[in-house]
C-alpha cells in the first residue's frame, strides 16, 4: 500500500495516494514513512490539521528508533 501511494503521488494522483497511504497506516500504524508522506500530501491538499496529526505521529515514531 505504501509503495502504491508513492507511485500514485509521483503520477500526480494525490487523492488516490492519500487512500493508499491511509491503508498502509491501517495495516501498520507504526509505519513512520507512511505517516510522513500522509502529512506531506495532506499539507499540499490544504488540510493542515490532518497533516499536523500525521507529522506528529511520524516524529513520535522516529524518536523511538
Amino acid at each position: 500500500a505504501f509503495n502504491l501511494g508513492v507511485v500514485l503521488e509521483d503520477l500526480g494522483r494525490a487523492d488516490l495516494a492519500l487512500m493508499a497511504y491511509e491503508r498502509a497506516v491501517e495495516l501498520d500504524p507504526g509505519y513512520a514513512d507512511a505517516h510522513y508522506n500522509l502529512g506531506c500530501v495532506y499539507e499540499s491538499a490544504g488540510k493542515p490539521q490532518a497533516a499536523l496529526r500525521h507529522l506528529k505521529t511520524y516524529r513520535k515514531l522516529v524518536k523511538k528508533e
